[in-house]
């Protein structure tokens, strides 16, 4: 089952993908987008407890944060390792009594059953980090994995794994927070690797383009559907069930 956030239209020019999701989240509070209280990602936790699946679209990068809700009900399951695959090191400071998207990281590691988090892609210089969060460089993950996938397995210490994809570590361009520099066919060749070796027990995705008019430009139109090609490949990949009945929650 694949679900996705439905916030700001970012799916409206994705159609195929639309249809073949088939968990529609609607959440009717606020506090979402870039950083949220505690307060806030409790109720985005019980809302999306509703979905069974392991597969979920978070819409825009700005989203990122609300992978933890997704990430804690799998860590709570047993021990994992945390992959993700982001241009940035979303492990800085945040203001006091909020979570951001560029510092859920932090709260991640202290979830129970989270043993290690691996950075993929990873541009930014990294701020002083514990030892549990390792990052590679686009051109160390490249190398790496193309030369001998080993020195990737050796990193991961578990056999379980949850995956978060931030679009913009790819080469795609188009969304809110950069363009990235690994190819989308080196992803895929990643994750199908991944699928092979692991036991994927979740996985999470966000950096959708995200028009800046209501009506988008034809340029705006080409970047949507790239992305929509590879969220479609994403589902076909990692999807185990795609039930064909919808299922659309509201939150009050």
């Amino acid at each position: 089952m694949v679900g996705y956030l439905d916030l700001e239209e970012t799916y409206t020019w994705q159609p195929q993908f639309r249809k073949l999701a088939s968990f529609r989240l609607v959440p009717h509070f606020s506090g979402l987008k870039y950083l949220s209280t505690p307060f806030t990602l409790r109720r985005w936790e019980k809302l999306v407890r509703s979905f069974p699946g392991k597969l979920f679209f978070l819409g825009e990068g700005s989203y990122h944060h609300l992978s933890l809700a997704l990430l804690a009900r799998r860590a709570g399951e047993g021990p994992l390792c945390l992959l993700v695959c982001d241009r940035h090191l979303d492990s800085f400071p945040a203001p006091e009594g909020y979570i951001t998207c560029g510092s859920w990281l932090n709260s991640a590691l202290r979830l129970p059953g989270v043993r290690k988090i691996i950075v993929l892609g990873c541009e930014e210089k990294p701020p002083e980090r514990p030892e549990s969060i390792v990052s590679l460089s686009p051109a160390a993950w490249q190398y790496w994995f193309r030369h001998d996938p080993r020195l990737i397995a050796a990193l991961i210490p578990t056999t379980r794994v949850y995956l978060s994809l931030d679009k913009d570590v790819l080469e795609l361009g188009g969304g809110s927070w950069g363009k990235g520099k690994v190819p989308v066919s080196f992803f895929f060749s990643f994750l199908r690797w991944l699928l092979r070796r692991y036991q994927l027990v979740g996985m999470d995705v966000c950096g959708e383009p995200v028009p800046r008019h209501p009506w988008p430009t034809f340029t705006e139109r080409e970047v949507t559907a790239e992305h929509e090609r590879v969220n479609l490949t994403l589902c076909h990949l990692v999807a185990r069930s795609l039930p064909s009945k919808k299922r659309r929650v509201r939150a009050s």
